[in-house]
């Protein structure tokens, strides 16, 4: 029974996927929110999937948790994406906010990387579980330090919650900035 269940919301997650990315999607509260602050900052624009044969991973919408609306990156479990920090050193803080799209599911797992001089150094890893803790249905805050060199780059990872299920594993990252 269980595998039939599992089955069948694997089925309607995937149709509900398409539907949403065909449709412009915005958020999942229907109330208007109000926007992030400096948008304009938001280095977004620098961040592509590393795997980019998975397009689908990866989506551009405003998403609204608990009536704050937010342009964001949306990855969709399993995917990485990766920016660069060309332009940019020293002692700085990467700092930006993040949120499960639905409230649904297992959860999602966000792993945060710097990529410095060949290495991948592990920053930050959250797990998100909007089904179950009411705080993980808003935005999160999070602020890294880093010491930031020529040629690095920050990769972010959405993967699967802690039973492997990636249903509606979907993690938005809105207001990605480095600060001084």
């Amino acid at each position: 029974m269980y595998a039939e269940y599992k089955i069948a919301f694997r089925f309607i997650s995937g149709i509900l996927m398409l539907l949403i990315a065909g449709s412009g999607f915005q958020g999942c509260n229907g109330s208007r929110g109000q926007r992030a602050e400096n948008e304009s900052n938001d280095l977004a624009g620098r961040f592509v999937l590393v795997h980019p044969g998975s397009a689908r991973h990866l989506q551009r919408l405003e998403v609204n948790r608990k009536g704050s609306r937010r342009k964001s990156l949306v990855l969709v479990a399993p995917s990485i994406i990766r920016g660069s920090l060309e332009g940019i050193s020293g002692r700085r803080h990467l700092e930006f906010s993040a949120a499960p799209v639905f409230n649904v599911g297992d959860g999602v797992q966000m792993n945060v990387f710097l990529r410095s001089a060949g290495k991948r150094i592990p920053l930050v890893n959250r797990y998100f579980d909007a089904g179950r803790k009411a705080e993980d249905r808003d935005w999160v805050r999070v602020e890294i330090p880093l010491d930031v060199r020529r040629g690095d780059q920050i990769e972010i990872e959405a993967a699967a919650g802690p039973l492997g299920d990636l249903a509606a594993d979907w993690l938005a990252i809105s207001s990605i900035r480095i600060m001084p």
